[in-house]
């Protein structure tokens, strides 16, 4: 339904230094910033799949340590304005998604940080689709027989949300299909797709990544 993907970003206002070393990519950072421990700030759950596999890359790669630290909440925005808070020296680095740079903006009221101002890009880690997830035992085997149920059950269906890709997903979904659902926040896609699993709820969007364990069982 709708898109996804993760890059990397440092929080860079009033540094332009910063911001021209995050424009030259990894080899920016080896070369021009310093050399103590940096911090990966996560607005995501630490089940997200990108950070435990990029952390250790990035310290084999610029040889130095990386602390990982997740800050869920509110679609990414908690961890995201904190990052933005952080000195901007270079050694707190930002991984998170197209929810908390271009959706929050239309989703919220008011952000704590600005996405073009707080921010400067490093790189594009990886792009991914969403994918529609409903329990093995859900009564629904394709997305007609799903539409066709959900119409049936208007507004009693559960969906739940964790980033601005699973819940505007959601809000396609039922538009498009013409049924209601309750929508059922969470701090992270992977919690909802928990969820799902466990009957809690009927159904979410999940990353590619997160969902295809799951498929695969």
């Amino acid at each position: 339904m709708v898109s996804s993907g993760w890059c990397m970003i440092l929080n860079h206002e009033k540094n332009p230094g910063v911001a021209r070393v995050a424009g030259s990519g990894l080899r920016g950072l080896r070369a021009k910033l310093p050399k103590p421990s940096r911090q990966v700030r996560g607005p995501f759950p630490a089940r997200q799949p990108a950070r435990p596999v990029i952390g250790p890359q990035l310290q084999d790669s610029l040889g130095q340590p990386f602390v990982i630290e997740n800050r869920p909440g509110a679609i990414g925005v908690i961890g995201t304005a904190e990052a933005a808070r952080a000195a901007p020296d270079g050694h707190t680095i930002l991984m998170t998604t197209n929810s908390t740079l271009a959706a929050a903006e239309s989703l919220f009221r008011k952000l704590q940080y600005d996405p073009v101002r707080d921010f400067a890009p490093i790189m594009l880690i990886s792009k991914t689709s969403m994918i529609l997830l409903v329990r093995r035992e859900f009564p629904a085997r394709s997305l007609k027989d799903f539409l066709s149920l959900a119409r049936s059950r208007s507004g009693e269906l559960t969906a739940g949300y964790g980033s601005a890709g699973s819940q505007v997903s959601i809000a396609k979904l039922k538009a498009g299909g013409g049924f209601a659902a309750v929508d059922v926040p969470y701090k992270g896609v992977p919690l909802a797709v928990t969820d799902v699993l466990g009957g809690q709820i009927s159904f979410t969007f999940a990353d590619f990544a997160v969902g295809l364990a799951q498929i695969k069982g």
